[in-house]
């Protein structure tokens, strides 16, 4: 015999009730991670300009309140905090793009921005994360401290998470080595931002801003010159703040990842005609490797970077 669980009932909303939270909606994330909660501020403008009437809420945890907060077309509040009571409509958009993303797989072409308003029945014509970053000049004069020869600056972000998923996205020591090296003899002042100290940066004496706040990361981001990144939050954070950037992506597409930003993509990719089976979306089977970086990433060289990065500094 199945336990009997009395659940608990849920009390009706009275009619005043009804009528003061009719036009209050709701976005809700149950989690991060840092580059999704950056993408989710392109939805916002939209939403309020279709619907004036409605007052909007965007709810995710605390610990993303300096990615979340401060957005003109929509109010934050820690999900820790809310009162799902006090709303007429609700979008749970937690899961929306991991389950797009895997239906689809090589055959996406959808800005998570765009899965995640069409699951609300938006449709975005704006993709503008409204991020501002207050006291860039303090951050710049911290970096200037560090950096007495006054070299143009650069934020290498080189690593991601360290399950599989995000060691698979993450680029190889060598070639990290050879593009930092090339970077310093080109004239420019290198650092890294990251949870934790990382080898090669550690190796070639090169600045390391490790486990800062998330205010600080975007405030460095934004006095930094330019930006290389693979895919991760800085990648996202560098687009929103229109700074010229390199992006390096692997088993995820970076066209379709980046398309809202301005950046130099590098990339093995099918339609360049130089890579037959990516981007796939999955870094667990690959035909090509069982190494937890994968050859669309390994094969990728530091002069494709440099290239890259050439480039954005003859159009910036």
């Amino acid at each position: 015999m199945f336990p009997y669980v009395k659940k608990k009932q849920i009390e009706p909303i009275s009619l005043k009730e009804h009528f003061l939270r009719r036009n209050k909606v709701l976005i809700k994330r149950k989690y991060g991670g840092h580059g999704d909660i950056i993408m989710q501020r392109m939805m916002f403008e939209d939403f309020q300009k279709h619907m004036p009437e409605i007052e909007l809420t965007y709810t995710c945890p605390k610990l993303y309140k300096d990615f979340a907060n401060n957005h003109p077309f929509a109010k934050w509040v820690p999900i820790e905090e809310i009162n799902e009571r006090d709303y007429g409509i609700i979008f749970d958009i937690s899961t929306a793009c991991r389950v797009h993303e895997s239906k689809m797989g090589g055959r996406n072409t959808d800005h998570r921005s765009d899965i995640w308003a069409k699951s609300c029945g938006v449709e975005l014509t704006n993709h503008n994360c409204h991020m501002e970053i207050n006291d860039v000049d303090l951050y710049k004069k911290f970096i200037e401290e560090l950096n007495p020869q006054k070299l143009p600056t650069v934020l290498f972000a080189t690593q991601s998470t360290k399950d599989n998923f995000g060691q698979a996205k993450s680029l190889p020591e060598k070639t990290t080595y050879q593009t930092i090296s090339k970077l310093k003899e080109l004239g420019f002042f290198v650092f890294t931002i990251h949870k934790e100290p990382i080898e090669i940066f550690t190796l070639t004496n090169t600045v390391q801003f490790i486990n800062i706040e998330l205010s600080a990361w975007a405030g460095l981001t934004a006095a930094a010159d330019y930006v290389i990144s693979i895919d991760t939050g800085t990648f996202h954070l560098a687009g929103a703040l229109k700074k010229p950037l390199v992006g390096i992506f692997s088993f995820t597409d970076g066209k379709v990842y980046g398309k809202y930003y301005k950046f130099t993509l590098v990339q093995r990719h099918r339609d360049n005609g130089n890579w037959d089976c990516g981007p796939c979306y999955n870094c667990t089977i690959c035909p090509k490797s069982k190494e937890i970086i994968k050859p669309c990433m390994s094969d990728i060289r530091f002069e494709e970077i440099i290239d890259a990065f050439q480039k954005e500094c003859k159009a910036n």
